[in-house]
């Protein structure tokens, strides 16, 4: 089993379309066919935001070893040190993040 492999085993159990993954990642629709298909790597240089979007670890996805499911640490949650404001921004998916900033950057050059 190679990266291509562990990424797309992922995908299928979390996504039912490739089409919301790729969304995810704010990326071509078709994209992750070809990355499927192995017509291209450019997912190489997306696996922490991959990774990030399939709750694993970039080492899992690289190797196969370590964490497949990514935990977060026990001590300290996004909800201890962010105000809520921000988790909800950071539940967005990129696209809509990118939607978010570029609105407050058009309203800050209104001002």
């Amino acid at each position: 089993m190679d990266i291509v492999d562990r990424l797309f085993e992922l995908v299928d159990k979390k996504f039912n379309e490739q089409q919301e993954f790729a969304a995810l990642l704010g990326v071509d629709p078709t994209l992750p066919s070809r990355w499927r298909n192995r017509k291209s790597t450019s997912y190489q240089r997306r696996l922490p935001q991959i990774a990030e979007a399939l709750g694993t670890t970039t080492e899992y996805l690289l190797t196969g070893n370590g964490p497949k499911k990514k935990t977060v640490p026990a001590k300290m949650s996004d909800s201890d040190t962010c105000p809520d404001w921000l988790i909800k921004f950071k539940e967005l998916s990129p696209s809509a993040q990118k939607e978010v900033i570029a609105f407050i950057e058009f309203k800050r050059s209104q001002e």
